[in-house]
Formats: structure tokens, sequence, C-alpha cells
């Protein structure tokens, strides 16, 4: 009876021990960060982790060309010309609460780095957020963009993509 118990044990455990072996590969290396060209501005996109639409992902666009899709608890980093710089997040599948993306315009200098946070704004929290958000702020979509700092960055995971242009 011990041939067949063992038998019994390992066919029930082998797999799960095999499984468990095949998750404990480190997770790939962050994507590399272009070197920093002194005649642009750097912006650092970053969306802190935050249970507000976790499973959203925000679609970021600056001046106008579609740079990055910003996935809850990530960033990226954008190379722009110095002057004016337009920022605009969506979601990229909006609730029937949201009257349109979030944008933020203002200017950059070249040889200087830009933190910028992307949060949850009210109007994530539905109808009330919605009008709490509009009746404080006048701003609508979803996120609050705003300069942040590098300590605001935390366990950011960064993300392969417009890196530089």
């Amino acid at each position: 009876m011990t041939t067949s118990r063992t038998g019994t044990i390992a066919r029930i455990f082998l797999p799960l021990i095999l499984l468990v072996s095949g998750c404990s590969n480190p997770p790939p290396p962050p994507p590399p960060v272009p070197p920093f060209v002194p005649t642009s501005a750097r912006l650092i996109l970053f969306r802190p982790y935050n249970l507000i639409s976790m499973g959203n992902v925000g679609v970021i666009t600056v001046n106008g060309t579609p740079s990055c899709d910003l996935p809850n608890g990530t960033g990226f980093v954008k190379d722009v010309p110095p002057g004016s710089v337009t920022i605009t997040g969506a979601m990229g599948n909006p609730s029937v609460f949201q009257v349109g993306p979030s944008t933020l315009t203002f200017s950059v200098a070249a040889g200087q780095s830009y933190y910028m946070k992307f949060t949850p704004s009210g109007e994530d929290l539905g109808a009330l957020g919605t009008l709490v958000e509009l009746a404080s702020v006048g701003q609508a979509g979803p996120f609050n963009i705003y300069e942040g700092t590098a300590a605001d960055l935390g366990k950011i995971k960064p993300v392969g993509c417009a890196a530089a242009g």
C-alpha cells in the first residue's frame, strides 16, 4: 500500500511543484531609459497605484501625439522640445460619467525634468464624484494631472513605450 500511496502523492504534488518552480523566474528588467538630451525637457509621466479605476488603462497623449498606455502603478519617460506642452489623459474604457479627457497645458524648459502625476479624479467615483469634482475645481475627465516630485514615484513599474521623441 505504501507504493500506491506514494505514487498518488507524487501524482498530486509533482504538477504543483513544477508549476511553482516555473513561477519563480525573476521578472524582466525594466525598459532602458534613453539618455537625457540637454536641449530637451524630460517628462516623467506616472500613475501611482490606486484602488480607484485600478483595472482601467490610461491612454496618454503629449502635444496631440499618442504616447503611451498608462496602467495603474506604471510610468514612462518622454522627452519634448522646450516650450508649451499639452498632456491629455483618457481612460481606455471610459465610464458613462466621464465627459471627456483630462488635459493640462504648461511650459517646460530645456535641461529640466518634470514629474507629471496622474491620480484618479472624482469622476471615477460615479455620479456623485462627478458632481463634487465639477463643483470643486471645474475640471472634467478621469485624471487630476499635476506636477509631482521624484519622491512621488514610489514603486512605479516603468513601461516600455514612447521613450523619446
